[in-house]
């Protein structure tokens, strides 16, 4: 179902209630099911996505906070209209402005559902530099493939090299599934198989 995430809350990834945090990314105006149960859990759930309201989503739940910005490569803000501004930030820097009151905070479960979004996550987080990925614990992704042979196709080689970076920093891939509204199914005529145009991925910090 829409909504319904996998983790893991065998040690070290137990939720300790009223002392855990979620950050979402992408979360739109109709699916809540997954932060609402976090947040009655007692978790802390940050909501990222430029296109929810912020006044109803932090109204839902006391738990809740809210920040109308998409996940980028770079800080930056841009005019699109005469009054609409859009920002991007990057997930260091949302980091660090929470780092600055909060040095040993961690994210007990990220999810990011960004549309292509995530590969300038991907690119930054698993970066020589930086010490980002460190505060994750557990990390779920919908990768967003497209069907090959169409405009929307992502050539899955670009995602394979960060996901060799995330295991060489010490996370491992614990569950892969197929999204179960989204999808579109394909074959690989040249690999014999079938394949899916969006997934699920949740990784764990070893």
């Amino acid at each position: 179902m829409e909504g319904q995430k996998i983790l893991c809350q065998d040690p070290p990834f137990i939720f300790q209630p009223n002392n855990c945090r979620v950050f979402s990314f992408g979360i739109g105006m109709d699916r809540f099911d997954f932060e609402l149960n976090m947040a009655n859990s007692g978790c802390k759930v940050s909501i990222f996505d430029p296109e929810a309201d912020e006044v109803t989503i932090e109204e839902m739940h006391k738990n809740f906070d809210m920040e109308p910005l998409r996940l980028g490569y770079e800080d930056k803000q841009e005019m699109r209209g005469v009054d609409s501004l859009h920002e991007w930030k990057r997930m260091s820097s949302i980091v660090d402005t929470i780092s600055i009151t909060n040095r040993t905070f961690y994210v007990d479960y990220l999810k990011l559902n960004v549309k292509n979004d995530e590969v300038n996550f991907l690119k930054e987080i698993t970066s020589k530099r930086s010490r980002t990925l460190v505060r994750f614990k557990q990390i779920n992704i919908k990768i967003h493939l497209g069907v090959k042979g169409t405009s929307s196709w992502a050539d899955a080689s670009r995602y394979y090299k960060y996901f060799i970076a995330m295991e060489r920093k010490g996370y491992r891939l614990f569950s892969s599934t197929v999204d179960p509204v989204q999808h579109k199914r394909y074959i690989i005529p040249e690999l014999n198989r079938i394949a899916y145009s969006h997934y699920d991925l949740v990784w764990g910090k070893c």
